[in-house]
């Protein structure tokens, strides 16, 4: 089905290369990681400097769940990039 909008996708998106074939193999326009740019908000950026390594958001829905109001708890991937990253 083609649609004469811009199309969004939302969840799932784990990698650059997704974003990139998805780019080439849909008429898709706009990506968001949704759930790792809560865990990552400079996610895009780490992309961009060429870090490849897997998203810290371990995909458990911790942040769907109702919580205090402005708290987006989550579980991440155990790391040494954890030490004092959200301190």
């Amino acid at each position: 089905m083609e649609v004469d909008v811009p199309v969004m996708v939302v969840g799932g998106i784990r990698s650059p290369e997704m974003i990139g074939h998805l780019l080439e193999t849909t008429g898709i326009e706009y990506f968001s990681p949704a759930r790792p740019l809560l865990t990552e908000p400079k996610l895009p950026e780490r992309w961009e400097w060429g870090d490849r390594s897997p998203v810290k958001c371990t995909f458990c829905n911790g942040c769907s769940n109702p919580k205090p109001k402005g708290s987006y708890p989550s579980v991440m991937r155990p790391g040494p990039w954890r030490r004092g990253a959200f301190s």
